[in-house]
């Protein structure tokens, strides 16, 4: 009798003892197995910081990176790198390009000039020009006038690219068409600092550059409207042999 309960209490330890070491090895497992997994987690948030990023973080940009100023045609002043914003397109003043203009403190025997370099973006093509005081270049829609540069030149002083400040006159194609349209049968006039130009606007301004040419054309020729409606020089003999004459 005390051997067969020896025997119970024996097989019943044991069973206990199993059952410890199984739940033991189980919950260990798990626990593992936890780790394992948030280590992972871990990882792959560390390594992606930012699991939404956005493709583009700027969905709404600046349709004039350049914050150009808009200007109505007319006349405006120009910085040096600074642009204008037209309707039809834009005009930045790269440089100064040449200022051989008398010095407000020197008696020269000629004025000088000044020429600048703007660059004309349109809807079709980019351009880069040189004008000089006083001359036009024309763009699909519209004309560019070099007017005044300041400050003026001084003896002895340097004038920094930044300090300068040109003025231009951009103003419509078809509003000169049509200003010569209706003017065609009116009088023409003689201008240009050496009275070399001949057009149908009174009180032109030249740059000033002398050319014994000029000279032919107010001694032989005459200022009228020629066959084409337009204001022009006549040519005639006596104008093409002074021409002639003094032309290298």
């Amino acid at each position: 009798m005390r051997k067969n309960l020896l025997i119970s209490t024996s097989i019943a330890v044991l069973i206990i003892a199993a059952v410890y070491i199984s739940y033991s090895t189980y919950s260990t497992t798990n626990t593992t197995s936890d780790n394992a997994n948030n280590y992972a987690t871990t990882t792959q948030e560390s390594s992606n910081p930012n699991p939404n990023p956005n493709p583009n973080p700027n969905p709404n940009p600046n349709p004039n990176p350049n914050n150009a100023s808009t200007k109505q045609y007319g006349l405006v002043t120009l910085r040096v790198g600074e642009t204008v914003l037209y309707s039809n397109m834009t005009m930045t003043l790269v440089r100064i390009l040449d200022d051989s203009r008398c010095p407000a403190n020197v008696q020269c025997i000629w004025t000088g000039t000044v020429k600048s370099e703007v660059k004309l973006v349109s809807s079709t093509r980019v351009s880069t020009s040189s004008i000089e005081l006083g001359a036009i270049i024309t763009t699909e829609k519209e004309t560019v006038k070099l007017v005044s540069v300041t400050p003026s030149p001084v003896a002895g002083e340097i004038i920094v690219p930044s300090e300068y400040r040109a003025v231009f006159e951009v103003t419509l194609l078809s509003t000169s068409s049509n200003s010569n349209t209706n003017n065609q049968s009116g009088a023409c006039f003689v201008g240009g600092c050496s009275g070399e130009i001949c057009s149908d606007q009174e009180g032109i301004v030249s740059n000033c550059m002398y050319k014994e040419e000029f000279a032919c054309y107010k001694k032989t020729s005459t200022c009228k409207r020629q066959a084409g409606g337009k204001c022009g020089w006549t040519e005639t003999q006596a104008l093409a042999m002074c021409l002639k004459a003094v032309t290298p």
